[in-house]
C-alpha cells in the first residue's frame, strides 16, 4: 500500500467537528433579543483530532484542528473569531463580548439564521502532502425585537 493510500485511509477516519454554537441573544424557543443589544457568539471547545493508518512499516498521521470560526448573523454582518469565544452569562448585563461578538448587535427586528463556519486545517505526517483547508457549519435561529420606551409626564 502506498503512503498516499495510507493518507487517504487515515483521512477517512477524521470526522470534521461541528461543535454546538451559542449566542446571546439566545436561540431557545420563546427567547427574544433586542435591537442594539450586544451580540455574543461562542461554541463548545474546538477539538483537535488525529488519526493514523499503517501498513508495510509505514505510518501516516492526519491531524485536524479548527483554526477560526466565521459567524454570519443572517443580516449581512459577519465576524471572524480565532477561538471558541466566551459564553454569555446574564450577570454580564449589556456588556460586550471580550473576544467574539458584535458590540452594537442587530439594527432591525426580525428572524435571523446565525451560521458558524468552522475553518479546519488538515495536516499530514509521514507523507509529503500539503495541508488542506476545509470547512463545516452549524446554524441556529434567533428572534430580534424592539424595546420601546414610553415617556409619561408626572403630575399631569
Amino acid at each position: 500500500m502506498s503512503v498516499e493510500e495510507l493518507a487517504e485511509r487515515a483521512k477517512a477516519k477524521i470526522r470534521l467537528a461541528k461543535p454546538r454554537i451559542g449566542s446571546a441573544p439566545c436561540t431557545g424557543d420563546g427567547c427574544q433579543g433586542a435591537v442594539g443589544v450586544p451580540v455574543w457568539l461562542w461554541t463548545q471547545a474546538l477539538p483537535t483530532q488525529s488519526e493514523s493508518a499503517s501498513a508495510g512499516g509505514r505510518t501516516v498521521t492526519v491531524s485536524d484542528r479548527v483554526t477560526k470560526v466565521t459567524w454570519d448573523l443572517g443580516n449581512g454582518t459577519t465576524i471572524t473569531c480565532n477561538g471558541s469565544g466566551t459564553a454569555y452569562d446574564p450577570s454580564m448585563g449589556w456588556a460586550t463580548s471580550p473576544d467574539c461578538g458584535v458590540p452594537k448587535g442587530y439594527t432591525q427586528a426580525g428572524q435571523y439564521t446565525v451560521t458558524a463556519t468552522f475553518h479546519h486545517e488538515v495536516t499530514y505526517t509521514g507523507v509529503n502532502r500539503p495541508a488542506e483547508n476545509v470547512t463545516s457549519t452549524a446554524s441556529s435561529n434567533v428572534t430580534i425585537g424592539e424595546v420601546q420606551a414610553i415617556g409619561v409626564q408626572a403630575g399631569g
